[in-house]
């Protein structure tokens, strides 16, 4: 009796941890969406320091943007500091308009990346919000 019941909360718990694994590979499948937040930080700023007063617009532009995977090898357009008071270093958000995505993070560290012959993950960017985009930044 007892060496059935073992048997049994064994077999349930190694069943238990199949279900886990398909489930976690079912959620790893799915494309994930952005999610950035601006509004949320503290101050915004240009790597120069001119502050970024355009916060909710952006936040509407980057809404769901979909994830890709690509081979960073320029300079990006723009980059913008997130600050925040729970961390002393800024996030950055660097934006490749010509390419058509947002790197979430700094680019040297996507260049890093391609040298050791890897692709870095973006959110990918339609022409209508490469264009609001755009018209958010300063003009060179």
């Amino acid at each position: 009796m007892i060496k059935s019941a073992k048997i049994s909360v064994i077999s349930g718990f190694i069943i238990c941890c199949a279900i886990g694994v398909v489930v976690a590979l079912v959620l790893e499948r799915q494309p994930r969406k952005s999610d950035f937040s601006l509004t949320s930080y503290q101050r915004i700023t240009f790597v120069d320091g001119i502050s970024f007063l355009h916060a909710p617009e952006m936040d509407q532009i980057l809404s769901g943007l979909p994830m890709g995977k690509t081979s960073v090898a320029t300079k990006p357009d723009c980059v913008l500091l997130l600050y925040s008071s729970s961390s002393q270093e800024p996030r950055f958000l660097s934006f490749f308009l010509k390419e058509g995505f947002v790197l979430d993070g700094n680019y040297l560290d996507a260049w890093t990346e391609r040298m050791e012959g890897k692709t870095t993950a973006v959110y990918l960017l339609s022409s209508g919000r490469k264009a609001k985009i755009a018209a958010l930044f300063p003009t060179p």
